[in-house]
């Protein structure tokens, strides 16, 4: 009997969790803070290159 009121007290006066993630906790050295986005451009002769029926994960940005 006692283990068990020992358990609910414990129960009832736990408080909440709080969630972190490990990216804002921990810094590691050489890794850049900001996040790098590039877009390029392809150029060639028209009927060249890959065809992009071959491909299936082609994607264009136009």
């Amino acid at each position: 009997m006692i283990k068990f009121l020992s358990a609910l007290i414990l129960l009832l006066v736990t408080t909440a969790a709080q969630a972190e993630r490990i990216r804002d906790l921990t810094s590691v050295q050489g890794v850049r803070q900001n996040s790098l986005i590039g877009y390029g451009l392809v150029v060639g002769l028209d009927g060249t290159g890959d065809q992009t029926t071959q491909t299936p994960f082609t994607n264009t940005n136009a």
